[in-house]
């Protein structure tokens, strides 16, 4: 007997932001909306018309790709710091979080973490502030960490038009 298909009502839902991003009228407040149920009855969400350009992502999942296809020894180069920046090898954490249970098995997955691109001279970086740190960037991948940067800060303008839509959704001003 084939399996019932999920009912709508558990669907993650899709919020278009073109509409709110191109400021037309009426489109923050849905949005707002959408969101609101999203997170209150569903408890996740997927966006579309974000802004971030297809090229990039598409960039960046290719350039991530090309890490992870190097040699251990190269990625062990820019091993995790206690900044939490640099690369996770599989098997390299036990994440110890879970009330139900005593996690005893590493994770079976390997990572590349990376933060707000800071120059070596900045004040938190001087002051070696905690997970404030520089980026590490292997060496030998050119053309690695000019994508990622712009990802992220791709990315990070677009936490910041998303606020408003947070703040009307939460009855807040959206300003």
């Amino acid at each position: 007997m084939p399996a019932e298909p999920m009912p709508d009502a558990y669907a993650i839902p899709v919020i278009d932001l073109g509409p709110c991003l191109a400021d037309e009228p009426g489109a923050l407040d849905r949005a707002a909306a959408e969101l609101r149920h999203a997170l209150t009855e569903i408890g996740f969400y997927s966006i579309v018309n974000h802004g971030v350009p297809s090229a990039l992502v598409d960039e960046v999942y290719r350039q991530v790709a090309r890490f992870h296809a190097r040699p251990l020894g190269e990625k062990l180069k820019i091993k995790l710091d206690k900044h939490n920046v640099g690369y996770l090898p599989m098997m390299g954490d036990t994440l110890r979080t879970s009330v139900v249970a005593n996690v005893t098995k590493p994770n079976m997955s390997e990572a590349f973490f990376m933060a707000r691109d800071l120059a070596p001279d900045h004040p938190d970086i001087v002051s070696d502030r905690r997970f404030r740190s520089a980026n590490q960037w292997p060496e030998s991948l050119p053309g690695f960490r000019e994508p990622l940067v712009e990802y992220c800060d791709a990315l990070e303008r677009l936490a910041q038009r998303l606020v408003r839509v947070y703040a009307r959704a939460l009855n807040l001003p959206a300003t």
